[in-house]
């Protein structure tokens, strides 16, 4: 499966080594110029660091995607919540939790 999703996502792949790679060497610069491709990157490097337990770095990119992208799907706002309230800030979540919510109908959330 992984040869089979590198053969055919040749791109992603490179996006994400990229977002990767500019993670390890702290240089935000390095992100891909086209929009859609970054916000791929940020959505997916804050999401690899959310799993791994490093919120600070998972909340500097959902921060980015909001603040400088100004992408706000739920996904986005709901990560950036639950990194907050996973650093002990659950006041600071709230705004971000109420928007996700805002866009997501009820009848439509799994889990919240």
């Amino acid at each position: 499966q992984k040869n089979h999703w590198k053969i055919c996502h040749r791109e992603d792949c490179r996006i994400l080594c990229q977002a990767r790679n500019s993670a390890r060497h702290d240089d935000l610069g390095s992100l891909p110029e086209n929009k859609g491709d970054r916000v791929f990157a940020l959505m997916n490097r804050g999401i690899r660091y959310m799993h791994k337990g490093d919120y600070m770095n998972a909340e500097r990119d959902f921060r980015m995607l909001v603040d400088k992208e100004q992408f706000y799907p739920v996904g986005v706002l709901s990560n950036l919540g639950s990194v907050l309230i996973a650093q002990g800030r659950a006041k600071e979540a709230i705004p971000y939790l109420k928007r996700a919510c805002d866009q997501e109908p009820l009848e439509s959330r799994q889990e919240w």
